[in-house]
């Protein structure tokens, strides 16, 4: 428990969910089994894994639009908070990089899913 306070306190300082380093090897092993599309987990600029929360609403057009809305009107309403700001402000950086994931996700998806169909006779995308 200490370790996850202190995780929790010292070491993610933004809305995240990260994961100890200890566990390394097991997230590896985990997302390895997953197919490629499947969000997970990614690794923080502090080197730390934190859980993937962004990037299937970005594979999701409406909604991601309405997350970028979003964002974009936390930092107007916080520019004048700086800590505030700077949670926004790491949370459009995470969600720039699910965006840009999130277009390789969706073919990932799509061939998984065609060569899923073809296996099975069903029908095949396009």
């Amino acid at each position: 428990m200490n370790r996850a306070y202190h995780l929790e306190s010292k070491v993610a300082k933004m809305p995240r969910v990260i994961i100890d380093r200890a566990l390394d090897d097991d997230v590896k092993a985990a997302a390895s089994g997953l197919p490629k599309h499947w969000h997970f987990a990614v690794r923080g600029d502090d080197g730390y894994y934190e859980t993937d929360f962004l990037t299937g609403y970005a594979m999701t057009e409406k909604l991601a639009q309405i997350i970028e809305r979003k964002i974009d009107t936390w930092i107007e309403q916080y520019h004048n908070d700086e800590g505030t700001l700077a949670k926004y402000l790491w949370l459009r950086a995470r969600w720039d990089a699910a965006k840009a994931d999130a277009g390789e996700r969706i073919n990932t998806r799509d061939e998984f899913h065609a060569a899923h169909n073809a296996k099975r006779g069903g029908p095949q995308p396009g």
